[in-house]
């Protein structure tokens, strides 16, 4: 990967064991190299044995459409290589810039944030509007799909991010895993629509699922890191600001789950029952 304008030293095959330091010690050496780098993410290669390897990749703060790339030794945290500039990395950090929208700091984020999220939100209920209108067999199993992928969605995202706090970091073909469980998860979702007939039920009990998928994700990231919110270790501000986002998605999908289920229909009914009553 020499044209990119760097290159890696990952052995191919796991050597002996032997035990990494933690991703927060890691952290910490790495501000210590490159002090002036803002991390965006991390991957380990052969996590476990004496020959893993540490990368992160993030960009000066001072400079936002910059790229870099640091690869530690896991275990000893040595560095192992850096990446330099060349005409090919400038025109990815200049791509990868744009895509993640380095260029305009955090309110720009939020705002594509929440553009991306009404785009999905309109093709959806414009789909929904649409099936509403024809009440025939075929576009009805159609309707359920669209709720179930709507859904879904949610709910695969959960169980993606469950898995990666979940399976083990010294597994090799976890990244592969959390592909699977992704996919496999959306397949259930869609193949449950399928089989079911009340959409309104379909809906809630979906989103309930999501719900307990991505509120459980912090708690479960704390076994792999302490910088979290229910960590026990010194509290790091974008690990905890991941954790309350989880958090608050998970408190969202309920909110909505159960504002769709039977639960809160049946609270009005009652109240207007003691009122007839009364009067």
């Amino acid at each position: 990967k020499t044209a990119l304008g760097y290159t890696l030293d990952a052995p191919e095959k796991p050597g002996a064991p032997a035990t990494p330091m933690t991703v927060d010690a890691l952290h910490a050496r790495v501000s210590q190299l490159a002090p002036e780098l803002n991390v965006t993410a991390y991957k380990f290669t052969n996590h476990g044995f004496d020959n893993g390897r540490f990368e992160v990749w993030g960009y000066e703060r001072s400079e936002p459409h910059s790229r870099e790339m640091l690869q530690l030794d896991a275990v000893s945290g040595a560095l192992v290589t850096r990446s330099t500039p060349g005409a090919m990395s400038t025109l990815r950090r200049w791509v990868i810039g744009l895509h993640f929208a380095q260029y305009g700091g955090l309110p720009v984020r939020v705002l594509m944030l929440l553009l991306t999220l009404a785009s999905c939100l309109a093709i959806l209920s414009g789909n929904w509007i649409w099936l509403s209108r024809r009440a025939s067999s075929p576009r009805r199993k159609l309707s359920r799909l669209t709720v179930g992928v709507g859904a879904g969605a949610w709910v695969a995202f959960g169980a993606l991010l469950f898995a990666s706090r979940a399976l083990p970091m010294s597994w090799a073909q976890r990244g592969g895993a959390e592909e699977v469980v992704f996919f496999a998860s959306l397949a259930a979702c869609m193949l449950w629509a399928g089989l079911v007939r009340d959409e309104r039920a379909l809906w809630w009990k979906q989103l309930a699922l999501a719900a307990a998928l991505w509120v459980a994700t912090p708690l479960l990231a704390a076994t792999h890191s302490t910088a979290g919110l229910f960590g026990s270790g010194p509290r790091d501000a974008t690990v905890l600001a991941v954790d309350v986002a989880f958090l608050l998605c998970g408190l969202g999908l309920a909110t909505t789950a159960w504002a769709l289920s039977p639960a809160s229909r049946r609270a009005p009914a009652s109240i207007s029952a003691r009122e007839v009553a009364d009067a």
